[in-house]
């Protein structure tokens, strides 16, 4: 039998993870068609603080993980 996944909302403590996970998700996917500069300073733009709305602002963001 297969489990079936389970989902939450995110919150504040899980920014690290998710800013973690977007950097890679994005490197990998995106990378190649960047300047290696080009690619850190969007990557650094993305760090756990600018997750705090976007898992604080429930009216206009749901992020489910």
């Amino acid at each position: 039998m297969t489990a079936s996944p389970t989902y939450r909302m995110a919150t504040p403590e899980d920014a690290p993870a998710l800013s973690a996970f977007y950097a890679e998700c994005f490197t990998r996917t995106f990378g190649h068609l960047y300047a290696p500069a080009d690619l850190a300073a969007f990557i650094a733009d993305w760090q756990p603080a600018r997750w705090a709305r976007p898992l604080t602002d429930s009216t206009a963001y749901a992020v489910r993980i």
